[in-house]
């Protein structure tokens, strides 16, 4: 296991820059979700033999077609890729379904990177679940601190009808005395990103590691490792729940991820000493975990999870629901891409992980509703079944599970852009709160993103920490 150099974007695969814009933290964040380009199906172009070298005046309008960035520099990098390097963008590349291969020599990259689906969308994406990450300057962690990156067999995602591969990536932070102390067994945080994400999004955007460090250093949390999988897919992420269509994403997470990491490095390989968070997509997972592979954490904690309850932009009267039904062709899903129609491609993907039985493809899932003269008319059985899905209806079963937790926390902010959070996070208490589940409901003033690394510093890892039990 070597130590991580944060895994490439297409971008920089392709490109011969590492673009570094000089701006607020928001534009920042535009700017990485702009480089990641995952829903397209660029081809990978090798970076030419002389570095490419523009102005920053050209480049801010090379790139101004997409979105007004504000001061760009570039720094260009070595001419050659390393073995190394090129073998990372190979893993970029399949993770998520773009070409492998390398052009020549003399390749153009910015002809090789043209996207099929432009900035609009992958800025909805940002809003949507998770901010995509791109390697900016990240923040190191300190000398006796580390990351690494490891590739974890995943026989749970077999036979998936998606085309998700059967081996993912998962980058591991491992605590200031994991080198010097071979004797000592740590505590494991699993932390999952959102849709549209990768693990890039807690070491680049987030800076998971250096927020780890501090805490660590003042006492706030013990020492443990922090695991943080890829949960990617062609429409963005598979829920972190099991599926006939998406693959066994639950079952990835809970025995595959977990087996590979207690095998590989030296846990306390029991619940108590396991605690799972997540945003967004990530926090939905977390709360499917715990309720459906009992047993397997012990803390649970959801930020601004989505996915709870069938309301508002995540109900059916969401007009991009009828865009999805009218999905016939592979060729039709290419044009939503084309068109940046997020909310249709995002649908599909809860579709094909939220289905309990494969259709026909190309989207394999069964619509709950008909279309009648431009309208959708629900099927009573099928939304039944459908909300069945949803964890709102499935606590009480869960009921002595979730009771048996050491701690369950739940957060959300009140000016989520998506509007199905807040009351689908809100709706969630009340009925723990019914069932007598003890929890904490933490409401803030703030968005879907803004907050979410000041928020796991700050609140969520000392909550959770303070719970994870620790070797003695």
């Amino acid at each position: 296991m070597a130590v991580l150099s944060a895994q490439p974007t297409p971008m920089q695969c392709a490109e011969k820059v590492w673009y570094e814009p000089e701006l607020t933290a928001l534009a920042k964040e535009v700017f990485a979700i702009a480089a990641w380009v995952r829903l397209s199906q660029p081809t990978l172009g090798r970076p030419s033999r002389q570095p490419l070298r523009r102005s920053a005046s050209s480049l801010q309008n090379h790139m101004s077609r997409h979105v007004q960035m504000g001061r760009m520099r570039t720094k260009p990098v070595g001419s050659e890729m390393s073995g190394r390097r090129r073998n990372q963008c190979k893993r970029s590349a399949r993770q998520f379904g773009l070409s492998s291969g390398f052009r020549k020599s003399g390749a153009s990259a910015e002809t090789s990177i043209v996207p099929k689906l432009h900035l609009s969308l992958l800025l909805a994406t940002a809003l949507v679940f998770g901010v995509p990450g791109l390697s900016l300057a990240q923040s190191s962690p300190d000398a006796n601190s580390r990351v690494v990156e490891v590739e974890v067999p995943a026989p749970a995602l077999a036979g998936n009808l998606l085309g998700t591969s059967e081996m993912q990536d998962a980058a591991i932070y491992l605590p200031p005395s994991y080198d010097s102390d071979p004797d000592r067994r740590y505590p494991v945080i699993y932390l999952l990103h959102g849709i549209f994400d990768d693990y890039g999004i807690w070491l680049d955007i987030e800076e998971v590691p250096a927020r780890l460090n501090r805490l660590m250093a003042a006492k706030a949390m013990p020492e443990a490792l922090v695991v943080m999988p890829n949960a990617g897919n062609k429409y963005g992420g598979g829920y972190y729940r099991n599926s006939p269509i998406s693959g066994n994403w639950a079952d990835y997470i809970a025995d595959d991820l977990i087996g590979h990491v207690d095998a590989e490095f030296r846990t306390l390989a029991r619940a108590d000493g396991r605690a799972v968070v997540g945003h967004s997509m990530g926090g939905y997972g977390a709360i499917n975990l715990a309720i459906n592979r009992p047993g397997t954490f012990s803390i649970v904690w959801s930020m601004s999870p989505c996915c709870l309850a069938a309301t508002d932009d995540f109900g059916f009267g969401n007009d991009a629901w009828k865009r999805a039904a009218r999905v016939e062709t592979a060729e039709d899903i290419e044009k939503l891409l084309a068109d940046q129609d997020f909310y249709a491609i995002a649908l599909l993907g809860i579709l094909s992980a939220f289905s309990s039985e494969a259709g026909d493809p190309p989207v394999h899932g069964d619509f709950p509703f008909d279309i009648v003269r431009g309208e959708v008319v629900l099927d009573d059985a099928a939304y039944d079944r459908y909300l069945d899905s949803l964890p709102t209806r499935q606590l009480r079963a869960a009921r002595d599970d979730l009771r048996a937790l050491r701690g369950l926390g739940l957060d959300v902010g009140l000016g989520d852009q998506f509007l199905h959070i807040p009351p689908g996070t809100i709706e969630l208490s009340q009925r723990l709160g019914a069932e007598r589940i003890p929890h904490l409901l933490d409401v803030y003033d703030g968005d879907h993103r803004q907050k979410v690394g000041d928020r796991l510093e700050t609140v969520v890892l000392p909550w959770v920490g303070a719970r994870l039990m620790v070797a003695q």
